[in-house]
């Protein structure tokens, strides 16, 4: 069967490559050239025949050709080695009253700014960092929409929302042990119409004021106190960026990595980690808070290739990765079962099925439709995952962007659970287990919650071990 996934640069996995080699190579007089995408900066080189004007002639006497593809970053290439498990809870509501030289702030988000600040979090930030890290590190996000209006300030004379302020709000919802996340984001909206202090005036770049906590040994905090509603990636930017506070106070502070070190010209104390992106030279001395300015810096900061201002090598990277997340969850998914709140819940729900023998969708690698009289439309696909088989479910369309639930219809007759990666539009999500459906004549089900933009999606059920045979999924709103 065609695999999309494997005639796309971008999307390109692991085991498309075994379809490739095993074409046969003639005609190897090749030379290499660069291709360069506008929308992720990619580079990729390709392996092309020097005699491309023959192509006709040459198939025509029969000889077979393959473009060999190979990427300098091969961002899906392997599984990540370390997933940070991230939440974002957006406070909708600002009701704060004049406290010290703090003006006082009331605001409500509009749904076209929970969009925006949804899909930075939950698409661009993990595809950010998936990218720039060369797939070695992962996000998987969470988002919690919360109607319970933010009323104070743990520093008003300094804008802060500061963890003490949201402790009752993540004591309801999370537990008291945080959750098993390595990593709470706070994001509320005050910057309504001159109600910021003089110096959060700078906004026309679309920076974004934040603040970072350290706040004990289960989970990292950081709040914002602007919209996400600019162009580029600003946002994105934001999350990064205030990141690497939560990375350097934990990894660098507490595990005593090497941070990167950089006193700001004329002074004799260095700047944070995070900052070091605006002072070193070889980094441009910091091109504004854009992340185009920044991403050459972010890359070396997480890949622990910084070269700080006395010249030693010095950052995350592997030294890191190796010591694990904060929360403990070296290689799992978030925990499910944390609620998210939200207003009330609409009447009715809007539903899409796609079966996974459908044929809009694509296997590679051995996975293959077989008859299930017992399935919901008589087929299923199996030999999925052991790092071999794939299925890509294609065409799920969200009429709106938000929150939506994703319904996996499976079988899995063994007695112990099966578990495989699910990625979404070619990020890695989550790891799903599938515990045993008693049989292998029984259907069961299994929920994963999306974050998705408005538009086209497509999942990819794949992984190191073998996951349990797919029926059918179900996206409902």
């Amino acid at each position: 069967m065609h695999n999309k996934e494997c005639s796309d640069p971008i999307k390109v996995k692991p085991h498309c490559y075994a379809a490739l080699f095993s074409a046969k190579l003639q005609w190897i007089f090749m030379f290499k050239f660069t291709y360069r995408t506008t929308h992720n900066h990619r580079h990729f080189s390709f392996v092309t025949n020097f005699f491309t004007h023959f192509l006709p002639l040459i198939s025509l006497c029969g000889f077979c050709f393959v473009f060999i593809l190979s990427s300098s970053t091969n961002a899906n290439a392997a599984p990540p080695q370390i997933v940070f498990n991230a939440l974002l809870i957006i406070k909708v509501n600002t009701a704060i009253p004049k406290q010290g030289s703090f003006p006082g702030a009331n605001a409500t988000m509009t749904q076209n700014q929970i969009n925006g600040i949804t899909r930075s979090f939950s698409i661009d930030f993990p595809y950010w960092i998936q990218t720039i890290t060369n797939n070695r590190v992962a996000i998987a996000p969470k988002v919690i929409v919360s109607s319970t209006p933010l009323k104070t300030l743990e520093y008003p004379d300094w804008v802060g929302i500061g963890p003490n302020d949201v402790q009752t709000e993540l004591k309801a919802n999370l537990g008291t042990n945080g959750g098993g996340w390595d990593a709470v984001f706070v994001y509320t909206n005050i910057e309504n119409k001159g109600q910021l202090l003089s110096h959060y005036g700078g906004l026309t770049e679309g920076a974004i004021p934040g603040l970072s906590r350290w706040v004990g040994f289960t989970s990292l905090y950081t709040t914002y106190a602007d919209n996400f509603n600019v162009n580029g990636l600003y946002g994105t930017e934001g999350f990064i960026h205030e990141w690497m506070h939560q990375l350097e106070a934990y990894y660098g502070s507490t595990l005593g990595v090497p941070m990167p070190y950089c006193p700001p010209p004329g002074s004799s104390v260095s700047d944070f980690p995070a900052h070091c992106g605006g002072i070193l030279p070889q980094y441009g001395n910091g091109v504004a808070d854009k992340l185009l300015g920044w991403k050459k810096y972010y890359k070396d900061f997480l890949n622990g290739k910084v070269k700080d201002a006395n010249q030693n090598i010095r950052g995350l990277g592997e030294t890191a990765w190796v010591k694990g997340t904060p929360a403990g969850s070296f290689n799992t998914s978030p925990p499910r079962a944390i609620p998210i709140v939200t207003d009330a819940v609409p009447a009715t729900f809007w539903r899409q099925t796609i079966e996974a023998e459908s044929t809009s969708n694509s296997m590679s690698s051995g996975a293959i439709v077989y008859p299930c009289s017992f399935c919901s439309k008589g087929a299923a696909v199996e030999m999925l995952g052991n790092n071999r088989g794939a299925l890509n479910v294609n065409n799920f369309s969200a009429h709106h962007g938000g929150n939506y639930q994703l319904n996996i219809s499976y079988i899995n007759g063994d007695s112990t659970p099966r578990s495989g990666w699910l990625f979404l539009d070619g990020v890695y999500l989550e790891t799903v287990n599938y515990p045993s459906s008693k049989n292998w004549s029984t259907v069961a089900t299994v929920s994963v919650d999306l974050q998705v933009t408005m538009g086209s999606h497509w999942l990819q059920f794949w992984g190191p071990k073998m996951l349990p045979n797919i029926d059918k999924v179900d996206f409902i709103e």
